[in-house]
């Protein structure tokens, strides 16, 4: 079942509006040997929109509208349909002063789209400024104030064994640009050395007039893809010729967390360091121990510096830089 003739049934004389703004219309009726065979399959039958008018008009002048109808005139076997296109100039010339919308994709500036990230992790620190609350099975309150500082443990300062896990919702970022085979090269090599990583320095992303900042150490770059692309730049007095033209659709993601990307650890253990700085057995490990002065059978908060933490005291959290740091301002640059 398909299209079994196409033919042109009418053309109007083009119109003049305005200075370089022609216009025009074309109807095709077209005969397919199926009833089945919808309206869809009569206007792929037609010039599809985007084709220039013809010979002996500005190349601007394309098809802009397709409206395909079921004809009046119905046949014994099969459908008849009236196809109207409209002419005008290209929507992507009317823009052409406008740079995002440049012929050349690659003379298009970068574009920035804002997503959400969720990740999953296990934390060891409460957020906020209301401590957390006690209450018994029935779920009433229980009075008893909260004195482990922003630590996620029980009521004795220990930590639960298998760690509290907590999903984050973290905004992003994703950058995109069209950018020539040779800048890809170049921005390939660069995003190799530093995916993965975290912004060493202040950087900020240029987008439609307003600047968006991203401070040292809250960024982090990830995900960067890339697409193979090739558009044919139309003839024009400039150009005598149709020309190919190859470039790269490049995109990468920079998520953005508020309190940055280190990850903080309860400073906790079995055991705890030895005498005092100025002791040459100081940092030999020996057991911690319980209130009773016997060893402790599960981890006691230690205090920082190796040592078991006073009672009273409050937990102390270690801050590992699980990320690497890099210089991200060449990958912005080269992307301006």
């Amino acid at each position: 079942m398909a299209v079994v003739w196409c033919r042109l049934t009418r053309s109007r004389q083009l119109a003049i509006r305005g200075k370089d703004d022609p216009t025009g219309e074309r109807v095709y009726r077209v005969y397919c040997d199926a009833k089945t065979d919808g309206p869809d399959v009569a206007a792929a039958a037609c010039p599809a929109k985007g084709t220039p008018w013809g010979e002996g008009v500005d190349e601007g002048t394309v098809v802009t509208g397709v409206d395909a109808k079921e004809s009046a005139d119905t046949p014994k076997v099969g459908t008849l349909y009236d196809v109207t296109l409209e002419y005008g100039t290209d929507p992507d010339d009317a823009g052409s002063d406008n740079p995002e919308k440049a012929e050349n994709p690659t003379d298009r500036p970068l574009s920035v789209r804002l997503v959400f990230k969720s990740t999953e992790e296990q934390i060891s620190q409460w957020v906020g400024d209301t401590p957390p609350t006690v209450e018994d099975a029935d779920g009433g309150a229980i009075s008893w104030p909260w004195s482990h500082g922003k630590a996620i443990c029980n009521s004795t300062r220990q930590a639960f064994p298998e760690g509290l896990r907590e999903t984050y919702y973290d905004i992003g970022f994703v950058v995109s640009k069209s950018v020539t085979t040779e800048t890809f090269l170049t921005i390939a090599a660069r995003l190799k050395a530093i995916v993965g990583t975290v912004n060493k320095t202040d950087v900020r992303i240029e987008y439609r007039g307003a600047s968006y900042p991203i401070p040292a150490g809250k960024g982090l770059l990830c995900d960067p893809t890339t697409e193979p692309r090739l558009v044919t730049l139309k003839k024009t007095k400039d150009r005598p010729q149709p020309e190919d033209v190859e470039y790269e659709d490049l995109a990468f993601l920079i998520m953005f967390r508020e309190d940055g990307w280190d990850q903080k650890v309860l400073d906790q253990g079995y055991m705890q360091a030895s005498g005092t700085a100025d002791d040459p057995s100081y940092n030999k490990p020996i057991p911690c121990t319980t209130a009773y002065n016997e060893q402790a059978s599960n981890a006691r908060p230690l205090d920082g510096k190796g040592k078991q933490l006073k009672e009273g005291g409050k937990p102390v959290f270690i801050k590992f830089p699980t990320k690497k740091r890099a210089e991200w301002s060449g990958l912005i640059s080269l992307l301006a």
